[in-house]
């Protein structure tokens, strides 16, 4: 009879709680004995997590044309994966696997900014953005004399190095877009771009340094009248060499044509 009579007792309870008898509006079950169930924590603690993305294997400013196939790394339990190109959204997944389809066949040439916004019940997250560079309708630059070698760097005596590649503009280009990106920290480069053989006998478009891999130079910076054919150089400077003696580092030069 005591173990009828307490089941009875619960079943009462469960009754007036459900009925918004309860204090915390219907939100906690009492049971045998007094102890109670806060149910709505139990479940927020599985659900309201917010999730995180990141891409994987996306490089800042590689090339992206035609249908591009991007993949995401992702941390918790989305309700949604967006893909955002320039804040906008231009894809969206509700399920795994995270990897998106875009197609880009219909986008101006250019530099866009991509990143990946996670939503559930937690909120949103968006994580950083990646550079990268529509190529539509132009294309990489395919350099005379190649295009990567290494700053060697003594360990005392006078250094200026200066590092030319060549390629030959063809009709019909708007914009270069010339990316230069080195391997060990503590060099600071310089990448010009210009027409003609070299800084001292051409003439620089646009140039910029940094002490931080990878570094962009365009030209021009708006504008879109044909740029002129013939030679163009891309040039590499050391510009600290007092602070990286005896040290070395790899490099590379990308380019891009834009039409």
């Amino acid at each position: 009879m005591q173990t009828i009579t307490g089941r009875l007792t619960f079943t009462l309870i469960l009754s007036m709680v459900a009925a918004g008898c309860g204090d915390d509006g219907g939100n906690t079950a009492t049971l045998d004995g007094g102890a109670t169930v806060d149910t709505v924590a139990a479940a927020d603690s599985v659900t309201t997590t917010p999730a995180t993305a990141s891409f994987k294997q996306l490089k800042a400013y590689s090339a992206i044309k035609g249908k591009a196939s991007l993949e995401a790394t992702v941390t918790g339990v989305p309700a949604k994966l967006e893909l955002l190109a320039d804040a906008k959204v231009v894809a969206t997944l509700t399920a795994a696997p995270w990897t998106f389809s875009w197609d880009t066949s219909a986008q101006a040439d250019g530099l866009v900014k991509l990143a990946l916004k996670a939503t559930n019940a937690g909120g949103s997250k968006t994580s950083d953005a990646v550079s990268v560079v529509l190529l539509n309708k132009g294309a990489e630059i395919t350099w005379k004399d190649g295009n990567s070698a290494t700053v060697i760097v003594p360990t005392s005596g006078y250094v200026e190095q200066h590092l030319r590649y060549h390629w030959d503009m063809p009709a019909g280009v708007t914009k270069v877009l010339a990316v230069l990106s080195w391997d060990k920290p503590g060099f600071k480069l310089e990448l010009a771009i210009g027409m003609g053989n070299c800084p001292d006998s051409g003439t620089v478009a646009s140039r910029k340094e940094s002490e931080t891999s990878p570094v962009l130079v365009t030209y021009p910076e708006s504008g879109a009248a044909a740029l002129a054919t013939g030679l163009w150089f891309g040039h590499v400077q050391l510009m600290n060499s007092t602070k990286v003696l005896g040290k070395q580092t790899p490099f590379k030069i990308i380019g891009y044509l834009l039409k």
